[in-house]
């Protein structure tokens, strides 16, 4: 066995749980409709039953078809839209809400660590807000703290969650719990609020899945289940929300992130991780939070119910061999 492959398998079978923005793990179409179809009986059975007779899905639609005209026009899509970010004290979490304040975007970051969110806040001035996202009760009353600040939102992204890599025989009940609230029921909880407080306004939701969640690594099992489940939440939710609100994952490969520091904490892990990846080098915050932001974007409407792969071919591609 060689030294890279021999420090892999000691971190696998090492729990190394960390909270905070996802990192991932290593092992100018305007919506609309066509003339003369109404959203009540355009691709009837496609819509969830409560969507298409709800009196505020008309007027969803209306709004985004003006923003994607405008966005058309060269106008800043997020200019004075609000936006939350869950999670967004992190590496990647900051990078998202620095690019839509800079994109004009009234922003609320959240979380559970007050004194991160607000130097970050402090920095970007932007709003933020102390939140357990694992707890449907705490989300439900973030949103409607954004929906008092901003009026609207155009987008919500949950970018809360953790890493925990062991075997399955080596998970204890209370790990496996915690890797499903942390990354499962956090997404779910994003999704379930935004369901009811963004029906009327129409918008998007971002999640984070992970490559762990597409292809097989050794000792990720819980994390796997996690991630798998945010895929399939996105899909489901995609469907139910459609034609109002747009979901999408994003599913990063291993990043360089202070969350996914611990993996890399050799300089063997190190480059045994990016020998996994056939782009040959780790993932960079900004990298993947611009695909978070893509995803966000009014201008970007016709895309929903995707899990984008952002993992240097990690889930895809296989690494070219060295002889």
């Amino acid at each position: 066995m060689s030294r890279a492959s021999g420090a892999l398998r000691q971190l696998g079978a090492v729990p190394v749980p960390v909270t905070g923005p996802i990192a991932g793990l290593t092992p100018g179409l305007t919506p609309g409709l066509t003339p003369g179809l109404t959203p009540g009986l355009a691709h009837r059975h496609a819509i969830a039953p409560g969507l298409s007779s709800d009196p505020t899905l008309k007027v969803a639609l209306e709004r985004r078809t003006m923003d994607g005209q405008s966005g058309s026009a060269g106008s800043p899509a997020f200019a004075g839209q609000g936006v939350l970010i869950i999670g967004g004290a992190g590496g990647i979490g900051a990078n998202v809400a620095e690019r839509l304040v800079a994109a004009g975007a009234r922003v609320m970051i959240a979380g559970r660590d007050e004194a991160r969110l607000a130097a970050v806040s402090s920095r970007l001035g932007c709003e933020h807000a102390v939140c357990d996202a694992t707890s449907f009760e705490q989300v439900d009353a973030l949103f409607d703290q954004a929906i008092a600040k901003f009026g609207s939102l155009v987008g919500a992204a949950n970018l809360a969650g953790s890493i925990m890599l062991k075997a399955a025989h080596q998970t204890s009940a209370a790990d496996f719990r915690s890797v499903i609230d942390q990354n499962l029921t956090s997404a779910f909880a994003i999704v379930r609020s935004a369901g009811r407080v963004m029906r009327s306004s129409g918008g998007a939701v971002v999640l984070m899945s992970s490559t762990a969640g597409e292809v097989g690594l050794p000792n990720h099992e819980a994390i796997a289940a996690a991630k798998a489940g945010v895929s399939g939440l996105v899909r489901a939710a995609a469907a139910t929300y459609a034609p109002a609100i747009r979901v999408n994952a994003v599913a990063p490969g291993l990043t360089r992130t202070p969350m996914a520091k611990p993996l890399v904490s050799s300089e063997v892990a190190e480059k045994a991780s990016i020998a996994m990846h056939p782009l040959g080098r780790l993932g960079e915050a900004a990298e993947v939070a611009a695909a978070v932001v893509f995803l966000l974007d009014p201008a970007n409407s016709w895309i929903t119910g995707q899990t984008l792969a952002v993992d240097g071919g990690l889930s895809r591609v296989r690494p070219r061999m060295k002889m």
